[in-house]
């Protein structure tokens, strides 16, 4: 083997340097393209909320944005009906802060009890006789489905399509449910 001469290192280096020039002008070409892709790719997500404090938290981003309108569905059962009044009440001035109109549907056994007579004026309800779903939030672009009993636990999923589909669900059992 035999040594090279020292300035032949400068030589590599410069060549490197037109390297990463022309890769910086053919990534400066493509970043408009780059930049369409990533705008119109839709942001689906899921997330899971445990616990009073996580379930707050999944409602404020459930009602974040420019939300004008909550749908719920609501399922009660007395197992859990303590912890679901004392939570509700803690989330209206929120939503009523936020004036959001919310319109919900429950099942009838929900009608005379407390937490119905509590509610706030902007919250619309409507019984049914057959069971509901769930208790399911539909948001803007967002579903937030919950279950009270033990732990509390959240799963909010983002998605304008999703949230289109139970918003369709909702408003053909809208029109059947009884004031």
């Amino acid at each position: 083997f035999q040594a090279v001469a020292p300035t032949r290192i400068a030589d590599y280096l410069d060549k490197q340097e037109q390297q990463i020039r022309n890769n910086k002008k053919t990534f400066q070409e493509i970043l408009p393209e780059l930049e369409k892709l990533k705008n119109s790719k839709s942001n689906e997500e899921t997330e899971m909320f445990i616990g009073d404090k996580g379930l707050k938290t999944a409602y404020e981003l459930l009602t974040k944005d420019d939300t004008k309108e909550i749908l719920f569905f609501y399922l009660h059962e007395k197992s859990y009906y303590e912890k679901s009044e004392e939570f509700y009440q803690k989330t209206w001035p929120m939503i009523k802060e936020r004036k959001i109109k919310a319109r919900g549907i429950s099942n009838e056994e929900y009608r005379n009890t407390s937490l119905v007579k509590k509610a706030p004026r902007n919250i619309q309800q409507k019984y049914v006789s057959f069971p509901v779903p769930g208790n399911i939030d539909i948001g803007k672009d967002k579903v937030l489905i919950t279950s009270l009993k033990n732990k509390p636990i959240g799963i909010l999923i983002h998605s304008e399509e999703i949230a289109e589909n139970f918003r369709r669900y909702f408003e053909s059992v809208w029109k059947i449910a009884k004031s």
